[in-house]
């Protein structure tokens, strides 16, 4: 996948994660991410969201319980 196709799929499916960012991390991070989408600076958004995805609750963000917009995130994460 190239980094314009990356970024492609992160604006279409932002909508569908975007409520756990919201839910679960400050403020902060979120205009981190969003600053670095501006930027288009990939890494960046990576190294941001590899973090929300390490300090999410394993119990609620997994394969089994597969919340909305869980798999689209992971889908970014591990590309």
């Amino acid at each position: 996948m190239t980094d314009e196709q990356w970024f492609k799929l992160y604006d279409e499916s932002l909508p569908s994660f975007r409520w756990f960012i919201h839910k679960y991390f400050v403020t902060q991070l979120w205009v981190d991410l969003q600053q670095a989408r501006k930027d288009e600076d990939k890494r960046k958004m990576l190294t941001i969201m590899n973090s929300i995805w390490a300090m999410l609750p394993d119990n609620r963000f997994n394969i089994i319980k597969n919340p909305v917009g869980w798999s689209e995130f992971l889908a970014l994460v591990e590309e």
